[in-house]
């Protein structure tokens, strides 16, 4: 096995922290960075990051792990909210494969999208989603030769629903942490790889 350098953006987080724990149980180095570390990273704030990975550098493998996108009725889709949800999931995301892709000779970079479960207030959460899977798709080919890019798409992560929240069909963490470490160590994956 390859033990490689891995940098999971987000790493404080539920799905972070079961991920990075498997990595490092697999044998990897990882240096996780979130907006409470030190420098702190924010997708929300896409110039926070190219300082941040450059400090990293080098690395085998990056993880980004988004944000979520709240649920919002249509009625209160606003085009102020619907900026929001694309610049922290979406146009973080773009910056964070961009910038690694500069640093790497030879890697993968793993972004988070999400599955579209049929819930109320979905919507926005569902375009952001679907933007970042057709941004993959295009942008893998015009990275360079030896990086590979995807984008894992989990549904709910069971660990991080409200306990008021009712949620018939939700994953493990460790369960989505499983397919991220297959997507990275797996060159044959395709763009995008949905976790029921």
């Amino acid at each position: 096995m390859v033990i490689m350098r891995i940098v999971v953006v987000g790493a404080a987080g539920t799905l972070g922290s079961a991920l990075a724990g498997l990595l490092k149980t697999e044998g990897h180095e990882i240096a996780g960075v979130s907006r409470s570390s030190e420098p702190p990273v924010d997708l929300s704030r896409p110039e926070s990051l190219e300082d941040a990975l450059r400090a990293l550098a080098p690395f085998d493998g990056l993880v980004c792990l988004g944000p979520g996108t709240p649920l919002r009725p249509l009625a209160e889709l606003t085009p102020a909210q619907l900026e929001t949800d694309f610049a922290g999931k979406l146009f973080g995301q773009i910056e964070v494969l961009r910038v690694a892709a500069t640093l790497m000779t030879n890697g993968v970079v793993v972004l988070t999208g999400g599955a579209s479960p049929e819930l109320e207030g979905g919507s926005g959460g569902t375009a952001v989603n679907a933007a970042l899977a057709a941004f993959i798709t295009a942008a893998r080919r015009e990275l360079p030769e030896h990086i590979r890019a995807h984008v894992v798409s989990p549904g709910w992560v069971t660990e991080s629903i409200p306990p008021d929240w009712d949620i018939p069909d939700s994953t493990p963490a460790a369960v989505v942490a499983a397919a991220y470490l297959h997507t990275l160590t797996a060159p044959d994956t395709p763009a995008v790889i949905t976790v029921p």
